[in-house]
């Protein structure tokens, strides 16, 4: 049962998250101001934010096991196509290692890469411990002769009817970046309440069925993210 707040709980809590944090989640304009003394019973307007503050963090609380589901999905779908093309042993296959971008700023999958192999020495450890990033950069079109024509039905078999290699890993790319920085908005406690949330979950699921129906008929049974959503202040 949730705590009935005063005006002077309000304020301690207001200062303790910081009043900057919590202007993020001021109520609509068209609320009417709070003319609420201190002592008397808070009012619709200055109870908002808090609620708007926890009915983000529950949200955010739950989109983490269909983000994880769907990350170990595709990382697996991803690598299980590096293996066929590379060998079991892939992350030391030298040809492997050149097809990876290696910019002189900002990510580089290569020295991802590199990091885990100086740490691991089996394909399995490496592979969770690999960034989202590197296997978001592996639906780039610079993979495609070596992988994704010849292994992209093969990996996710229930890519749409129609869609050519170039369309489906498109799709799959730009789903994939926009759940990474969702994910990385949620692992850095910010708000996600303007977020295209059921865009977001939709791209989950999608991405998900493309694999197996079968995990995404779990993945449905078990999310809680659209219940949550109808639950928003």
């Amino acid at each position: 049962m949730a705590l009935a707040l005063t005006s002077a709980d309000i304020a301690a809590i207001t200062k303790a998250l910081s009043s900057a944090r919590l202007s993020t989640y001021a109520p609509p304009a068209a609320m009417a101001v709070s003319q609420t003394a201190p002592g008397a019973t808070p009012s619709a307007h200055d109870l908002y934010p808090l609620a708007l503050y926890r009915w983000n963090s529950e949200i955010s609380g739950a989109f983490l096991t269909p983000l994880e589901i769907c990350s170990v999905v595709l990382r697996n779908a991803i690598s299980e196509a590096i293996e066929a093309k590379y060998g079991a042993r892939w992350p030391w296959a030298s040809g492997f290692e050149r097809t990876l971008p290696n910019p002189h700023n900002g990510y580089s999958p290569r020295q991802d890469l590199f990091s885990q192999r100086n740490k691991f020495t089996s394909t399995g450890k490496i592979i969770p411990e690999l960034k989202l990033a590197f296997w978001s950069q592996m639906l780039t079109a610079r993979h495609d002769q070596r992988l994704w024509t010849p292994l992209l039905f093969q990996v996710f078999p229930n890519i749409q009817p129609g869609l050519t290699v170039a369309q489906a890993r498109v799709a799959m790319y730009n789903d994939m970046e926009q759940l990474r920085k969702f994910r990385n908005r949620i692992a850095h406690h910010e708000p996600i309440f303007k977020a295209p949330l059921m865009q977001n979950m939709a791209a989950i699921t999608e991405l998900v069925a493309m694999r197996c129906w079968h995990t995404v008929a779990w993945l449905k049974s078990i999310e809680t993210v659209t219940a949550m959503i109808a639950l928003k202040p």
